[in-house]
This record gives structure tokens, sequence and C-alpha cells, in this order.
């Protein structure tokens, strides 16, 4: 008769133990459906987090503090939804009288019969609570038959089921599409978020290579600057010279090359050590120095010539 009537050929179960076996089936299906429902709205508002933070640590450029500031509001979030939606639900505690109700609420055939063969069907035989052991027995035997004719209560959480079962598919494969396709800033976003441990999320991946960096140049001579802007763009890169003892540092913007896409600026007639960075979006280069030194030359070249003498 199904899979409350299956019991080890010997002794039959007594009604009241058929009765408890419908109510643990019935409590693991809600106790699953809020497994699915939870896993599901953590996995979407987490995603959902996980988008945001990225945007925010793109607009800000992975500068420390951003990235500090992401990551713990990241993690409080989630952890948040985990014990909401997860914890919490799975490890409240509900009794077998709260089942019964939550069956008849769904399940108006039961006529509020389950709930009473659950409160008195504890009863030992002929020492019923209500007086009447054949009273209590037939109330049990009667809740069970309906049981049956609604298959067990297994109908109860089969939309609810399917609904959760099908929202967490959804947003499994939405957030598999949105990373497969992101653009590469959401996937330094999400290595930064989720693996703060590994070297890619140590380093900014937002970074400017400056060539030739720090220097050594004759006095009086001029340096060639070349600047790359690594995983971003920007409308505008500027170089920052600060010369000698000089306490303020001035600014100049740096062409670009349209061949190789580098940025380049010259610094003509370097007589004295110079400092210097090249910033662009609020991303900035090491400050990088040029030492100045009086190293040998030719200043000037003369010929002789001793023609033969024919």
């Amino acid at each position: 008769m199904g899979l409350i009537l299956d019991y080890v050929q010997g002794e039959r179960p007594s009604a009241h133990e058929r009765l408890m076996k419908v109510i643990s089936v019935v409590r693991r299906r809600w106790r699953l459906k809020m497994l699915i429902r939870g896993a599901a709205i953590v996995l979407g508002a987490g995603f959902a987090i996980l988008l945001i933070s990225a945007f925010g640590l793109d607009y800000f450029k992975f500068n420390p503090a951003s990235v500090i500031t992401f990551r713990i509001i990241s993690y409080v979030l989630l952890l948040g939804l985990v014990v909401r939606f997860l914890l919490l639900p799975l490890s409240r505690r509900v009794t077998d009288q709260r089942i019964a109700l939550y069956l008849e609420e769904h399940e108006p055939a039961l006529e509020s019969g389950l709930l009473s063969a659950i409160e008195f069907g504890g009863a030992a035989e002929g020492e019923s609570i209500v007086g009447s052991a054949a009273l209590v027995k037939r109330t049990v035997e009667a809740a069970i038959e309906r049981c049956e004719q609604i298959d067990y209560g297994r109908g109860v959480e089969r939309k609810a089921l399917a609904t959760s079962t099908g929202f967490l598919a959804g947003t499994s494969l939405a957030a598999l599409a949105i990373i497969l396709l992101a653009p590469p800033f959401l996937r330094l976003g999400s290595s930064f978020l989720l693996f703060p441990l590994s070297r890619d999320a140590v380093v900014s991946p937002y970074s400017i290579s400056v060539f030739p960096g720090d220097a050594r140049v004759a006095r009086g001579g001029d340096l060639k600057i070349e600047a790359r802007l690594n995983n971003f763009d920007a409308a505008e890169v500027s170089i920052s010279v600060r010369r000698g003892g000089e306490v303020e540092w001035r600014s100049w913007s740096m062409n670009r090359d349209d061949a190789s896409g580098d940025y380049l600026f010259f610094l003509f007639e370097l007589d004295e050590p110079t400092e210097y960075m090249v910033e662009a979006t609020g991303v900035r280069s090491k400050v990088f120095r040029v030492e100045v030194a009086d190293l040998p030359y030719v200043q000037s070249l003369e010929l002789e010539y001793h023609s033969p003498a024919y």
C-alpha cells in the first residue's frame, strides 16, 4: 500500500507508528523545500552582491581600501543570508502537532482528524487519555485512511518543491552564463572577493608599466618615457615630474602612440636628479628616479688627412 505501509516481514507496525511515519515523510519534504528554497535565495542574492561588489571594485580601480571594504561587506551579507535562509529554518524544531496542522491546512480532506490522532494516539493501549482505547485506535486508523487518499501528503510540497528547484536551476544557469560572458573586470572582481588568499587577488589587476623606470642619464641629456596601461583604458594619461629640490609636482599629459598604443613623454636637458610617476583614472605607478651623472662624452672630433706623395 505504498511507502508508508511497507514493513519488514514479522510484526506489523502499530497504527500510531504508521501515523508517525506519515508525519516523518511530510517533515522531510518540508525541510527539503526549505533547503532548496534557501539555497536558491542565497545563490541569487549572493550573486547579486558579487556583481555589485565587482562593479564597485572596478569603479575604485581595486585600490586596497575598496578591496577590504567590499570584502567585509560581501562576507557579512553572505553570512547573514546563510543564517537567515538556511541555518535558522533548518535548525528550527517542528513538533508533530505542528506538522499535522500544516498538513491539514493544505489538505482539507483530513478534517482535523490527523491532529486529533497525533494528540491522543500515543497513549498506551487500554490507557487512553480520552477514556476509550477503541476510540483512539479508530481515530488513528481513520487518519491513516485519509492520508492514503492524499498519497500520504506528498502532494503538499510537490508544487513548492518544483518551484524552488526551478528557481535554483534558473539562478545557477543565469550565474554561469553571466560569468562565462562577463567582461574581464567581473572575473577579476570575483577572484578578489571569492579567493582573497590567491596570488591574483593580492596584486591589483590594474597597473601602469613604465619604461625605462629608474634610469641614469648624462648631465644635460634627454630621457624618453613610455607608459602602458594594463587591463584598463583611460581618456587621459598624465605624468608628474619633480626636479631637484622641488616640493611640488608638475604634471603634463602624455601623448598616445597610435602604432603601439603606449603613451610617450620626453624629459629634456636633465641637469639634476628628477623624480616622476604616471597616473591614469586613479591608477598610479610607483615613483621612479632619474640620476644625473657626469659621464664621459666626446665634445669635439678632429680629422687629419695625410695624402700620399703622388
